[in-house]
């Protein structure tokens, strides 16, 4: 099908340089698929090589083709070959006609007469056989380039498909990794909770000796003030039963652990208190390693107050 006048026009631009860059693609794509297209594209390319090297192209086109053929050492050939077979003609011309004039043409020398008519037919032989040569190798490099635009559009259809399919894997494997971390964090939390319920198991079977503690010093048979002095089995354990001063309310406490000389060796939160007959009591279970022989001061805090000490519970431990 003939192309019409503004397709002409779109691929003499193409054929310039001079389209942008979605027009370009979908000019590329058309002759691909459609052989009479790039052959149209073709015969145009001819045309313009013809007037490039006959000076018949206007100067803003000219810029143009020769940005172009800077750029594509192939047309470069091409203009080179025209531009040679076109002065082989032109010597050939002076030689069969001694006082050539500027509108001598194939169809001239056809049908010369007279001297020179010999060589003119030779001329015209030679011009013949260069045209036929020209157009077959046109043909081929035309085909050997269609050839290799679509094994670059193939390059290129498969380079996007493998970024594709790397992107879909990266995305699998982020996923993966953050489903592996979800894991992880939820394994690392029952293992806390799982050390905590055999630290308890293990506090609880462990033997212990039972003492009630009163706030304040207890005062000894010899008149002076002295700490109760709680006798402990070794490698027993200790549940203290803290009476509280009267008039505490029932609640949640702290208890903190340290020698007299101020080094803290245990504490606990969150200990709930108890009223009894005797007052409010909060019962506390010290490990026996937290206490060796030595002496102590025990003191009971508001859990939600630090520093408000509601008592202060002074003993010593022997182990026998």
């Amino acid at each position: 099908m003939p192309l019409t006048a503004n397709e002409e026009s779109l691929l003499i631009r193409y054929l310039l340089g001079d389209v942008a860059e979605d027009e370009q693609a979908s000019i590329e794509e058309r002759f691909f698929q459609d052989d009479s297209y790039f052959e149209e594209l073709s015969a145009l390319e001819d045309e313009l090589i013809n007037d490039y090297v006959g000076g018949r192209m206007a100067v803003e086109d000219q810029l143009r083709f020769d940005r172009r053929m800077a750029s594509s050492p192939e047309l470069r050939r091409r203009v080179d070959f025209t531009r040679g077979l076109v002065d082989a003609v032109g010597v050939a011309g002076r030689d069969a006609r001694p006082r050539p004039t500027a509108s001598s043409n194939l169809a001239s020398f056809l049908t010369l007469s007279g001297p020179g008519h010999s060589a003119a037919r030779k001329l015209a032989i030679a011009m013949t056989l260069g045209f036929v040569i020209v157009a077959g190798w046109s043909f081929l490099q035309r085909r050997a380039l269609k050839f290799e635009i679509g094994e670059l559009q193939r390059d290129r259809a498969r380079l996007e498909h493998q970024g594709q399919t790397l992107t879909m894997n990266v995305t699998e494997d982020r996923v993966r990794i953050s489903q592996l971390a979800d894991e992880l964090l939820s394994a690392e939390r029952k293992g806390a909770d799982l050390d905590q319920q055999l630290r308890s198991l293990a506090r609880q079977s462990e033997p212990f000796a039972s003492f009630f503690l009163m706030p304040g010093l207890s005062r000894g048979g010899d008149g002076d003030d002295r700490p109760p002095r709680l006798i402990v089995p070794s490698a027993h354990a200790m549940r203290l039963r803290l009476v509280l001063p009267a008039g505490e309310p029932s609640r949640r406490y702290r208890a903190t652990l340290k020698t007299v000389d101020g080094d803290q060796l245990w504490g606990e939160e969150s200990l709930s208190a108890q009223p009894t007959g005797s007052g409010t009591i909060v019962t506390l279970r010290l490990p026996s390693s937290a206490v060796p022989e030595g002496r102590y001061v025990l003191t009971v805090e508001e859990d939600q107050a630090p520093g408000s000490v509601v008592g202060s519970y002074y003993f010593s431990v022997l182990r026998r």
